[in-house]
């Protein structure tokens, strides 16, 4: 995997942004705690909040641990270094360990967009659907949430049955296409191991490990 190391400021500024921008796509609110945490008000049933730290140490490391033990419905998501081990808190368990923090600058590299795309404006985020046949009425789909220069992707997924045919590029270049007429500059997305080989052929460079946690194996809420 292409990775670039990132120091701790850097790495804490990209992921405040791709927070907020993950925020903006779902229509989420997120903080900054005393204690330097982000909070993103999630506000689902599994997952009320998820917490977000970046290189913590142990202490802090075990007292979001506990914290999150007692709630039952907060997650924690931890940012690292690009090639290090995943850092999971004292009590909790990993549902996913292998994510990672991408960028792409810039966002679009002139592509046309394929007309088979249906984009929807919604202000801060853009939305893209790929009719499907069948029973199937969406082939492919995905979002972004936009926050001055960044656009950060969410929600990128393709239909099993209508895999390897090369639609998920093709949701990505309309969405990075219609957000750099608006202003987009660098792209931020959180791959899953899935998705990370798709993000790299298409130019897109690992800057973080991020490995989210809960008291609870659950099925993440991320997509490649």
């Amino acid at each position: 995997m292409s990775t670039e190391p990132a120091d701790l400021a850097d790495l804490a500024g990209l992921t405040r942004r791709w927070a907020e921008g993950w925020a903006a796509s779902r229509r989420m609110s997120v903080a900054e705690r005393p204690d330097g945490v982000l909070i993103v008000d999630v506000g689902d049933d599994k997952r009320r909040a998820e917490l977000l730290l970046v290189e913590p140490d142990d202490a802090t490391l075990a007292a979001v641990g506990a914290e999150v033990v007692a709630a039952g419905d907060l997650w924690v998501s931890v940012m690292t270094a690009p090639d290090s081990e995943p850092v999971v808190p004292p009590g909790l368990v990993a549902l996913a360990a292998r994510d990672a923090l991408m960028v792409r600058t810039p966002v679009h590299d002139g592509t046309a967009p394929d007309p088979c795309v249906r984009l929807v404006d919604d202000g801060d985020r853009l939305l893209a659907t790929v009719a499907g046949e069948g029973d199937v009425r969406i082939a492919a789909q995905g979002q972004v949430g936009l926050v001055g220069t960044d656009v950060v992707f969410d929600r990128i997924g393709t239909d099993a049955a209508h895999r390897r045919r090369g639609l998920g590029t093709l949701v990505m270049t309309a969405l990075a296409e219609h957000a750099a007429r608006r202003g987009g500059v660098e792209g931020l997305l959180v791959a899953t191991t899935d998705g990370q080989a798709l993000y790299e052929r298409l130019g897109w460079r690992s800057v973080g490990r991020f490995t989210t946690s809960a008291v609870r194996p659950s099925v993440s809420a991320r997509t490649p």
